[in-house]
């Protein structure tokens, strides 16, 4: 009863520390927590995080324009200089066998002996066998001796010389007029050899055919070669 009466319920020092421990980490613990969380909670706003790792920026490599050729020496104008002809090879070239004397004289205009195409032009090229050499004589075209027609293919000659009729008087008494058609037979060298009547009048036909005897055309040449040709012409009789 005695203890118990003065007992100043102080606890042991030993037990005080057990307790004194516990509770000091406890209250630190609070007054961290507290400091970190109270700053968070009063701004809203979050932090804005960086992207992690290094940027890698890619740029297109930049292409530089070729150079220009260096300009030609000697000629300003590439482009209008001279062709160079080819070089001419000999190879393959021999002589002929056999060459006469007799040779047509060359054209000065580079063509060849003149009148010897093989198409009847003059000027053409000359005639040549397969042995390389050139005939003394060249054949020459058939001469025509029938009279060709004129038509189309083949141009009318020119009259060169005219020679008027003469008017018979006893047409001119009673007054007669009219026209006389004639065809003519022209020779190679464009005189009329011939006149048949065709059509006309027996008072004036005379007349007309005398005086178309008369007349001389141009040559009439085919393949280059003059022909004999038959022309229809026309002798008008008129009173003035």
């Amino acid at each position: 009863m005695e203890r118990r009466l003065f007992d100043t319920g102080v606890l042991p020092r030993k037990r005080q520390r057990a307790i004194t421990l516990p509770v000091s980490i406890a209250l630190h613990v609070a007054v961290l927590s507290a400091a970190l969380i109270v700053p968070i909670l009063g701004d809203r706003t979050l932090p804005e995080v960086s992207a992690a790792g290094p940027r890698v920026i890619c740029l297109q490599p930049v292409i530089a324009p070729p150079a220009l050729p260096p300009p030609l020496r000697g000629n300003p104008h590439p482009a209008i200089g001279k062709t160079q002809a080819p070089p001419v090879s000999t190879r393959g070239i021999v002589t002929p066998p056999n060459i006469p004397d007799n040779l047509p004289p060359d054209d000065p205009l580079g063509n060849g002996p003149i009148g010897t195409d093989p198409n009847g032009v003059d000027g053409g090229a000359p005639w040549v066998t397969p042995a390389g050499t050139v005939p003394s004589s060249l054949p020459t075209a058939a001469p025509v001796t029938q009279p060709v027609r004129i038509s189309n293919g083949i141009r009318e000659p020119r009259k060169l010389r005219y020679v008027a009729p003469v008017y018979p008087a006893l047409a001119q008494q009673i007054g007669l007029q009219g026209k006389v058609v004639l065809e003519c037979t022209i020779d190679t060298h464009g005189r009329v050899i011939n006149a048949t009547i065709v059509e006309g009048n027996a008072l004036l036909n005379d007349a007309a055919k005398v005086a178309v005897e008369q007349w001389v055309y141009t040559p009439t040449l085919l393949s280059g070669v003059p022909v004999p040709v038959l022309l229809q012409v026309s002798v008008n009789f008129t009173m003035h």
